[in-house]
């Protein structure tokens, strides 16, 4: 009985070899319901992206437009200013007065006309662009308007380009007589690009 007893446990342990062995034959081979979490990979460097941010600057050719000395109703002074774009974006520029020093009665007086164009004599040649009281117009506007987007007579100058502006004042009758008057003109400008 010992015999048949060392068969039985032999056979049925070598039944057991055999079928852990089919089972880990199965799994290596990925069979059975046994999947493996293991994948290949690979990264890798996206060498030196650049970035520059663009300049937005606007110049002139002189810091003062004119000076005018000894205003008489029938001498009117005229002189340009070069406005100049040396960055390196497109941009709009409006012009409004800045602030009034001295007689603000002979600032108030004064005429003014603005053009895209050139001085002759007391007077400007070119595309007028501007004419009215020196001061004292709609909310100092003397070109475009200073908030931001795009307004109506607003000028673009190209990057790197430029443009010459005449200004031309004449005193009328009633100006104040002996009087003296600085006006700031106040440049205000904004790139073009995604800012409509």
């Amino acid at each position: 009985m010992t015999g048949e007893m060392d068969r039985s446990i032999g056979g049925r342990l070598r039944g057991r070899v055999v079928a852990f062995a089919l089972v880990m034959a199965a799994a290596a081979v990925g069979g059975g319901g046994v999947s493996s979490l293991a994948a290949y990979t690979s990264a890798g460097p996206v060498p030196a992206n650049g970035f520059s941010s663009g300049s937005l600057t606007l110049g002139s050719s002189s810091g003062v437009a004119f000076s005018a000395a000894g205003l008489t109703p029938a001498s009117p002074v005229a002189s340009t200013l070069g406005v100049t774009n040396p960055g390196s974006l497109e941009l709009r520029y409006a012009v409004a007065v800045g602030s009034v020093s001295g007689s603000t009665a002979l600032a108030s007086a004064l005429l003014l006309t603005i053009t895209a164009g050139t001085a002759s004599g007391g007077t400007c040649t070119g595309t007028q662009l501007y004419a009215g009281p020196l001061v004292g117009g709609a909310s100092g506007a003397l070109i475009g308007t200073v908030a931001q987007g795009g307004g109506s007579g607003e000028r673009t100058i190209a990057a790197g380009g430029s443009e010459t502006l005449c200004f031309a004042v004449s005193a009328p009758a009633t100006a104040p007589q002996g009087a003296t008057a600085g006006v700031v003109l106040a440049f205000a400008a904004e790139q073009t690009k995604s800012n409509p």
